[in-house]
């Protein structure tokens, strides 16, 4: 069950980078804007789930990890959306592809979780591909997304976001594990929003105002239902997973949108083959092992 949920997650994460791509560069809407509603329109989906599956008690060990993975998180999703916003795609979401690896290492030490090697194995190759998949071999360097960690501040940003990620994805897993995932992931939402409320009135006002207007209210609410039920999936995996296993398979989403732009946009997918294939073998590798 924690496959499908995890493979939900990467269908809806695919979404939301495309549309956040697509609004922010398009709509020219404000980073802290596009940031604020990641957390916002997820509420409608999130908040009733929330508020139906309130836990009895919350313990200390629930505040501490929260409290922590949510600062984090504020961080990191103002540094996603000015990243997508400065970056090119190809060089700055290759940079996501780590957090199962650095996962691996974080949820041994917050959380005790030990996958076994062939486990292991499998995040690795979901990893390698991911990282590979958007490479064009006749115009990019296999190393330039690391290159440009230092030339680039999109992809320096994304970077900082995987290292995030790599350690708040642990304690979100904590978190869950001392509440419930549907309550959590609303209570997340709630506090994000209000944490990202008034940065987006002080510094992206124009842009907040803009957001209500019917063209960017319908994107701005597609990113946010698409993150919104992004984040639930993981978290309904995490619940019963490894958080590097539930987060290695959310990193296919990078492989599903390939294969989306060929099927229904007739895109060239001749030299993505290898990667999607490692992938692939990735999450079978994954789905057999016994953890």
């Amino acid at each position: 069950m924690w496959l499908l949920f995890s493979a939900a997650s990467a269908v809806f994460d695919a979404g939301k980078h495309i549309l956040s791509k697509q609004t922010l560069s398009r709509d020219k809407v404000h980073p802290v804007t596009a940031a604020w509603a990641l957390a916002f329109f997820s509420l409608p989906l999130t908040f009733p789930l929330a508020l139906w599956n309130w836990p009895f008690a919350l313990d200390q060990a629930f505040w501490l990890a929260a409290s922590i993975a949510l600062a984090m998180d504020f961080v990191s999703m103002l540094m996603y959306a000015k990243a997508i916003q400065s970056s090119d795609i190809s060089l700055s979401i290759p940079m996501l592809a780590f957090v199962p690896l650095l996962l691996l290492v974080s949820g041994y030490l917050i959380n005790a979780e030990s996958p076994t090697l062939l486990g292991i194995t499998g995040v690795c190759m979901i990893v390698a591909g991911a990282y590979f998949l958007h490479f064009d071999y006749r115009r990019i360097h296999p190393l330039q997304p690391f290159f440009a960690i230092f030339k680039d501040q999109g992809t320096a940003l994304m970077f900082g976001v995987a290292i995030i990620w790599g350690i708040s994805s642990a304690l979100h897993k904590r978190a869950i594990v001392h509440s419930n995932p549907f309550f959590y992931t609303g209570f997340s939402a709630v506090v994000l929003t209000v944490a990202l409320t008034p940065l987006a009135v002080m510094f992206g006002r124009k842009s907040l105002i803009k957001a209500w207007r019917k063209k960017q209210l319908k994107h701005l609410a597609a990113i946010g239902l698409f993150d919104g039920a992004a984040i639930l999936m993981e978290s309904l995996g995490q619940s019963i997973a490894y958080s590097a296993f539930v987060l290695a398979i959310k990193r296919t989403g990078i492989m599903l949108t390939a294969i989306g732009g060929a099927v229904f946009f007739h895109e060239k997918i001749k030299d993505r083959l290898l990667p999607i294939g490692v992938m692939l073998v990735g999450v079978l590798a994954i789905a057999v092992s016994k953890f």
